[in-house]
């Protein structure tokens, strides 16, 4: 007992039991959640309140709304919410013990290896090779413009992501196994997907037509990792970039990081800096072609700053309303919609009773539309982050890359990415004529549309 107060946990002994929805007896919320789970948590939380009493079979869990509850959780009272083992375990079949699924002193010896190549005066740098790459895209889009074709903007976001995150991180470019890591990653996503939302699960190790495709999946990335790593060794210079940081780590005995966890961190990183960006890109052109008064804002922010150049990472903080644009798509569009943490011991949060053991779940989407905290949540609205509303908002009202110690590392580098990829493309071209209907998003690890996204594409 001395322990749990020592760490702020506050034990309930008259606090309430939350309200929730009616469970299955047998299997609790997770036929409804696996039919659609962000409208299943939306209408929860829209009937049942900030705190909402969920089953994940018979096993009790709750998702919380409010941003102070959130703080509570990811912030000050972290030691007590450890991220979910069950979730990291199906996770690890992929990312081994990269930063999103180890912890304890793994994840903290890790992270602070990571960390300086993150540090804001080394984006300066990393902001040229942005640069460049989004200017080879600029100059092969011209073609189509000029014909006023339909493109497909999720493949062409997620190409260009997926090539930055190569030469900017690990100076490389990846554009040659660009679609054997699209198939793969498809393959894992959907898999990874339904094992989160499955009671019972075949083992990894059973010879079954999904687990040998699973299996493949995972081989063909770390084939390109190995490549990766392989190339780099052989350089007579390395540059100094994040894979070079990586293989001249040391830790406090003063030995290199072994292969396998270099693997694991290569690609995390690998993985989640072009996945969560590309699909954030994609829903930031969707909603500029349903808000024209939007985009013609952002022409007129860029024609006043930039005239005919080519933006470059210096430019950015002179763009403030191509900043908001990004900020408004990643609110309604989180890059982590779904955070899963677990009670270590008893607690209570807003005089609800959270049972040790207890599933957390926070979700990003949900609280991005919290009425209290966004008016009209619903509505694309950038100017929600010019400087005096944003500063009188909860801190943890906006997380679209999570929030506390385990935000992740890479969030101002991908922001810059989405900032420079707005400037160079909408200061030359225009994504019209959305699809009707809309595509919605897919919860899978982050939140793709369910089938890409045409555009036409005309030059300015």
């Amino acid at each position: 007992m001395t322990n749990v107060a020592a760490a702020g946990i506050r034990v309930a002994t008259r606090s309430r039991t939350a309200p929730g929805p009616r469970p299955h007896p047998l299997f609790g919320n997770l036929p409804a959640f696996r039919r659609d789970p962000l409208g299943f948590l939306r209408d929860a939380a829209r009937d049942h309140g900030d705190v909402v009493r969920l089953w994940v079979g018979r096993r009790p869990a709750h998702l919380f709304r409010h941003p102070e509850h959130i703080q509570e959780i990811l912030q000050t009272r972290q030691h007590n919410y450890p991220k979910r083992q069950q979730a990291l375990d199906r996770m690890s079949l992929v990312l081994g013990q990269g930063l999103v699924t180890s912890s304890g002193e793994l994840w903290r010896r890790q992270r602070r290896t990571i960390q300086p190549a993150f540090h804001q005066l080394r984006l300066a740098a990393l902001g040229a090779t942005m640069e460049r790459v989004i200017a080879d895209l600029v100059r092969q889009w011209r073609t189509p413009a000029d014909r006023g074709a339909a493109i497909d903007v999720h493949r062409e976001m997620m190409g260009l992501a997926f090539r930055v995150v190569g030469e900017a991180l690990f100076g490389t470019d990846l554009s040659a196994v660009t679609q054997a890591v699209r198939e793969a990653l498809a393959v894992i996503e959907r898999q990874t997907s339904d094992r989160l939302y499955r009671l019972a699960r075949w083992p990894l190790w059973m010879p079954t037509a999904l687990n040998r495709e699973f299996r493949g999946a995972v081989a063909a990335l770390d084939r390109t990792v190995s490549d990766i790593v392989a190339e780099r060794r052989a350089a007579a210079r390395r540059p100094p970039d994040l894979l070079t940081g990586l293989l001249d780590a040391r830790d406090e005995a003063g030995r290199p990081m072994h292969d396998r966890q270099l693997r694991d961190e290569i690609l995390t990183l690998l993985l989640a800096g072009h996945e969560n960006t590309g699909n954030a890109l994609t829903w930031m052109w969707y909603l500029l072609a349903m808000h024209p008064e939007v985009e013609r804002r952002v022409h007129t922010e860029l024609r006043a700053v930039l005239g005919d150049r080519s933006p470059t990472a210096a430019d950015l903080p002179a763009l403030p309303y191509c900043g908001m644009v990004v900020a408004e798509t990643l609110r309604l569009y989180p890059t982590s919609w779904l955070l899963l943490r677990e009670a270590a011991e008893d607690d209570e949060i807003g005089g609800f009773h959270i049972r040790r053991g207890s599933v957390v779940l926070i979700s990003p989407f949900v609280t991005h539309r919290h009425p209290g905290c966004w008016p009209a949540p619903d509505t694309f609205d950038p100017d929600r982050f010019a400087a005096a509303p944003a500063a009188e908002r909860h801190r943890c009202a906006y997380l679209p890359f999570g929030a506390g110690a385990r935000k992740c590392i890479g969030s101002t580098f991908a922001v810059q990415e989405a900032q420079l990829v707005l400037a160079a493309v909408a200061s030359r071209y225009r994504l019209a004529d959305p699809p009707v209907p809309p595509p919605t998003p897919r919860p899978v690890v982050s939140l793709p549309p369910d089938r890409g996204l045409a555009l036409t594409i005309h030059s300015r």
